[in-house]
Parts: structure tokens; sequence; C-alpha cells
């Protein structure tokens, strides 16, 4: 189940896969993303870590948010290139869950690298809306 989420929406990400604890998400670095050396600027890629982690944590509809989220930077985004995000669970148990999320560019370098923490108490999103 994928919870809907307009900020994701308004940076334009887009889910491409979910699975359990699992997720690859893809969004294009656009101009207005761009900081002063014209690269990704580190808001938008912790964006689309903070997605990518939020999908694979949520994926079975159960509310789960991140309390901890460490991103490293390691290459850059390039403007009008397309970044991909792929989150998966490495640890934890019910309540407690370890993440990490890796960000890659369209030629297969390593964007960044991010290992979060997410809490939840397997309360249905249902009860939320």
């Amino acid at each position: 189940m994928i919870i809907e989420d307009s900020f994701r929406d308004f940076l334009g990400i887009k889910v491409v896969e979910v699975g359990e604890f699992y997720s690859v998400l893809e969004g294009f670095v656009k101009e207005e993303f761009l900081n002063k050396m014209k690269t990704a600027h580190g808001g938008f890629i912790s964006a689309l870590i903070d997605s990518a982690m939020g999908v694979a944590a949520n994926w079975d509809g159960n509310l789960r948010f991140a309390i901890q989220l460490s991103v490293n930077f390691v290459s850059y985004g390039k403007s009008g290139e397309k970044l991909k995000a792929i989150s998966k669970r490495v640890g934890g148990g019910k309540s407690i869950v370890f993440m990490e999320t890796v960000v890659y560019g369209e030629d297969g370098r390593v964007v960044a690298l991010s290992s979060g923490i997410v809490y939840g108490k397997n309360v249905s999103s249902e009860k939320h809306k």
C-alpha cells in the first residue's frame, strides 16, 4: 500500500516498485532543484531518500515514520538527470526498523548513501485518514 504524499507529488517523485520493506523511487533534477553549484540541492536528494524510506517502511499500510535520517553525499545530481533511490530494511524488530537507502545517477554512480530509523506500532493508515 502506498500512502498518499502531496510533498512527494509536488517534487515529481514517482514510486516505481514496492515490496516488503523495500522500494524504488525516481525523481528528475529540475532546474528549481539546483543549488548555486548548478547540481542537485541536498534537500532534494534528502527528500528523495526520505520518500523512498517512507514508502518502504509503510509497504503494508501500517504507519511508521522516520525518527533518524543520516545522508552522505558521495557524488552529485546533474540538471535534468533522473535519480533513483532504492531503500530496504537492514535490521530491527516490530517497532523500530533500520533502513538503508542508496541514490543512483543515470550512469549508475552512487550519488548518496543513507541510513535511517523508522518507528511505528503497527497501526493501520486507514485509521488516520
